[in-house]
């Protein structure tokens, strides 16, 4: 049985995410994670991929990023990467923007953690990979959206001390 220590990825994860906000100069709050992630990678609606490829959004979600929220894929000939995210929910109205702004981040940790590079994947949704490390790579990148979004650093840095708005 293989154990999966936590606190290692922790300290790994929470680095990674510092030096993003880093290399990107981010101090202050909100962060357009969506502009930085058009602006550095392919990015893409899945409703403008469906249309593409004349199939329903739903169709395209279900089957092809194999996620309601969104998906990464790994080109490894060219080492590129397109986010493809979901605006839509299944009944056509619109995702909530929060929801879809931590898709985006979650999605550009696994790129900025390089779970594709180490893993020879180019898909995670492909689900290439075993169960247990699937669900690691996705803990991470739950992680980084996390400090990235809302970065205790950051937080100290803009004099916001404690969690309670009141």
């Amino acid at each position: 049985m293989n154990f999966y220590d936590y606190g290692s990825a922790a300290d790994r994860v929470f680095h990674m995410a510092h030096r993003f906000l880093y290399e990107f100069k981010l101090r202050w709050l909100p962060i357009d994670i969506i502009e930085i992630a058009s602006s550095n990678w392919q990015f893409k609606w899945a409703h403008t991929h469906a249309e593409e490829l004349r199939l329903t959004n739903n169709y395209v979600c279900r089957h092809i990023l194999q996620s309601d929220d969104g998906a990464t894929f790994y080109d490894p000939r060219t080492n590129r990467y397109q986010i493809i995210l979901n605006a839509y929910n299944e009944d056509g109205t619109e995702r909530l923007p929060e929801r879809i702004t931590w898709t985006c981040a979650h999605e550009v940790g696994h790129i900025y953690l390089k779970h594709f590079e180490q893993n020879g994947v180019d898909c995670l949704a492909s689900r290439k990979i075993s169960s247990d490390l699937y669900e690691q790579l996705e803990f991470e990148a739950d992680m980084f959206a996390g400090e990235v979004l809302a970065s205790k650093w950051l937080m100290r840095d803009i004099n916001i001390l404690n969690e309670n708005p009141y």
